[in-house]
C-alpha cells in the first residue's frame, strides 16, 4: 500500500463506522433521555 492509500482507507472505516454506529447510538441516548424528561414533567 502507498503512503497515500493506508490513512485514505482508515478514513473510509472510520467513517463507515461512525455512521453505522457511533450516530445512531447518541440519537437513541438523546432520545432516551428526552423521553425521560418529558415524562417527569
Amino acid at each position: 500500500m502507498s503512503r497515500i492509500a493506508a490513512p485514505m482507507v482508515g478514513g473510509m472505516v472510520s467513517s463507515t463506522v461512525l455512521t453505522l454506529a457511533v450516530i445512531p447510538a447518541i440519537y437513541a441516548l438523546v432520545k432516551r433521555w428526552r423521553l425521560k424528561r418529558n415524562l417527569e414533567n
